[in-house]
């Protein structure tokens, strides 16, 4: 279950305002190699992740329909195979993700809808790594959003922004 301040998981629980939050080695390497399986998938994890957000935020049906037609979830998926490549250097894409919460706030996405979607996406990249998904994997993935939190939360001035990251 995840929270605002707090991503819970694989037997963890991380918090998002934790100032030493680094990731190691081994946990770049496992989110990297795991997201290569997907490489070549993307629209399909794109569709998956577009199916679980509906299960999520069933009041939001609507909202994300449109965002799908706008190619809106592919930009995510875009934007996260960035960050997977740049890990651990999130400078190289806070502008890109900042232009993405400024672009979803003015769509009335709220703090809440983030910690939802983020675990819609954790549970659709658990479905479709289920062959190596492993607690440890798991624990990876949640670290690698928690630390980039951090990294944005640290990062953006914005006062819009910062209402809902």
């Amino acid at each position: 279950m995840i929270t605002f301040n707090h991503v819970q998981g694989a037997g963890m629980s991380v918090s998002l305002l934790n100032p030493k939050l680094e990731m190691t080695e081994k946990q770049i390497q496992l989110v990297q190699s795991s997201w290569a399986q997907l490489a070549n998938r993307q629209e399909d994890l794109s569709d998956h992740f577009y199916k679980n957000l509906i299960n999520y935020l069933p009041e939001r049906k609507s909202d994300l329909k449109k965002i799908r037609q706008e190619k809106g979830l592919e930009s995510i998926i875009k934007s996260v195979d960035r960050l997977v490549a740049h890990l651990p250097d999130f400078s190289r894409v806070e502008n890109e993700f900042s232009q993405l919460v400024d672009e979803y706030n003015t769509k009335g996405v709220s703090k809440s809808d983030y910690a939802t979607a983020l675990v819609a996406f954790l549970n659709t990249l658990e479905e479709k790594l289920s062959k190596i998904w492993t607690p440890e994997l798991a624990e990876s993935w949640i670290f690698t959003f928690a630390s980039f939190h951090q990294h944005l939360s640290k990062r953006i001035t914005d006062q819009s922004l910062k209402a809902v990251i």
